[in-house]
């Protein structure tokens, strides 16, 4: 997630969040479905059994299957009366934010036509060389999903090798990934950007990796096109799922598909939220045992990568340690990477910088792709890597605290690198 204005964030989230509270009894809350539709609808999942479920599905339309029910969109009157039948089960879906400042938010970012830095800061520490001029190309055999607003054709992205669209009336659109926010296309940049033809653009942390864009948000996410785009991502063969969002409430639905992802031996990284210092502030997705959880880091001084100059930005989000360093509980921050003033690829073909857990992410999602064939493809293998990695390269300073010798609730085990083996 990369930030935005503290006052528009704080009002979107209350007013968005309150749709993705616990429903009283017989009861759906107020919520909205869409992008940013004022009230006109709800975002439900429903659930019931045989002759019930098919009848409603008829009745009221689907919006994605599950294994035990299916979302849809509804006038908030119907979704109260379908709660108020008898065998039936209806929830509100959660509502995620990609946190990105793209088209249409205050304080939308100016592009520039060249990058400032071929090899921004960030994949400078992810390969521990201050002075490095170009990444090779990326020959392993990984596969990353990136689940945020889409992709826009960028000189130095090659297009995605699958493209869909979670967010309109259709379950998903093959072929459409279209970004029109900005956010995805800056992340998939710090993933998968090859510096363009000519060598003059920009660089990601594994240049050329094979990935997919699933465009799951606009300037809203919603927690059943979220866990529809990780099943579809596990289907289709994806090795590590990348996202940059989230939202203060657990979504069953989201966990079920991260989990059955997990089990399946797929790698999930997810931004820890830009809702820091306080601690247990890791937003959802991100504070699922399973996924891990990255916050943000900044350089002290310029121009240097070692850890000791590296320290947490205060609203990097802050986890819990339930005093056990051997494994994460949800809630958690597990790595820290790079986060702040991170320039990339933008929507409009230049390059823009940005800040924010969003940034860090991808820094992490293509470090876990480096390692992935040497490691097997074995998920938990390359977790266990990316752990071991990030506790040689302490972070012990973080503005608004938290931060300490060992694993510690603002960076969790460190900044894991490649470079430097």
């Amino acid at each position: 997630m990369c930030r935005t204005s503290k006052g528009f964030l704080a009002l979107l989230v209350t007013l968005l969040l309150s749709a993705a509270a616990v429903p009283a009894q017989g009861a759906v809350p107020p919520g909205t479905s869409g992008d940013g539709a004022a009230g006109q609808t709800v975002r439900v999942y429903v659930e019931a059994a045989g002759s019930i479920a098919e009848a409603l599905e008829k009745e009221i339309g689907v919006r994605h299957r599950f294994p035990r029910g299916f979302s849809a969109d509804v006038p908030r009157h119907v979704a109260d009366e379908l709660a108020r039948r008898q065998g039936v089960t209806v929830r509100p879906v959660a509502v995620r934010e990609p946190l990105g400042p793209g088209a249409g938010k205050a304080g939308k970012p100016a592009s520039t036509p060249r990058p400032q830095d071929r090899t921004p800061w960030g994949v400078e520490v992810v390969y521990d060389d201050p002075a490095l001029e170009a990444v090779p190309r990326y020959g392993g055999r990984a596969v990353v999903a990136i689940l945020d607003t889409g992709v826009a054709p960028h000189p130095d992205l090659e297009p995605p090798a699958q493209c869909r669209d979670f967010t309109g009336r259709a379950p998903y659109v093959d072929g459409r990934c279209a970004d029109r926010d900005g956010h995805g296309t800056h992340v998939t940049g710090t993933i998968a950007a090859t510096g363009g033809e000519s060598g003059t653009g920009i660089f990601g942390v594994a240049p050329g990796i094979r990935y997919y864009s699933y465009k799951v948000c606009n300037s809203l996410c919603f927690g059943d096109d979220v866990a529809a785009a990780i099943r579809e991502a596990v289907r289709s063969g994806a090795n590590i799922i990348s996202m940059s969002l989230g939202g203060e409430e657990p979504d069953a639905l989201e966990q079920e598909a991260i989990r059955e992802a997990a089990a399946r031996g797929v790698l999930i990284v997810a931004a820890a939220g830009n809702t820091g210092p306080d601690p247990g502030t890791v937003l959802y997705p991100a504070a699922f045992p399973e996924v891990v959880a990255v916050a943000s880091l900044y350089q002290v001084e310029p121009h240097d990568v070692r850890a000791d100059n590296l320290s947490v930005n205060s609203w990097s989000a802050r986890g819990v340690d339930d005093g056990d360093d051997r494994t994460i509980s949800e809630g958690e921050v597990e790595v820290a990477a790079p986060g702040y003033e991170v320039e990339s690829t933008w929507k409009d073909g230049g390059y823009v910088v940005l800040s924010g857990t969003s940034m860090a992410t991808p820094h992490v999602t293509g470090l876990a792709a480096l390692v992935w064939d040497e490691l097997d493809g074995d998920a938990r293998r390359v977790r266990e890597w990316l752990r071991n990695r990030a506790k040689q390269y302490d972070i012990t300073r973080a503005s608004g605290g938290g931060a300490g010798p060992g694993y510690d609730i603002a960076s969790g085990y460190g900044n894991p690198r490649y470079g430097g083996r």
